[in-house]
């Protein structure tokens, strides 16, 4: 049978030994690094705030009327324009090549 030297310690080892070693290393230690990683991870997950979110009422008072909301009137008024132009039948549209699909009643 053959023999496998240490060089540091001068001695051998028959090779089923050093295989044996070899084959229980390929299996554990692909076991023990996700080990590892998963400890990691509940270490990380123990150390995050346990926090809830702010419930928010619609009848508090930090809930903004739409009358109060900035730039919804200039809004409103981009949309219709913009749904003006692209209207079926409109020459903006056509002059582009747009076709504008119609809505289907049934």
């Amino acid at each position: 049978m053959g023999h496998f030297s240490l060089a540091a310690s001068g001695s051998s080892l028959p090779a089923p030994i050093v295989g044996a070693i070899v084959e229980n290393i390929i299996i554990w230690v692909p076991i023990m690094f996700f080990g590892i990683i998963i400890y990691f991870l509940w270490w990380m997950l123990k150390l995050m705030p346990r926090t809830k979110p702010q419930v928010i009422e619609a009848d508090s008072d930090s809930a903004a009327p739409w009358g109060d909301v900035a730039g919804v009137e200039e809004t409103r008024a981009e949309l219709e324009e913009f749904f003006a132009d692209v209207a079926p039948g409109s020459d903006s549209a056509s002059s582009v090549g747009h076709v504008v699909p119609l809505a289907n009643d049934g």
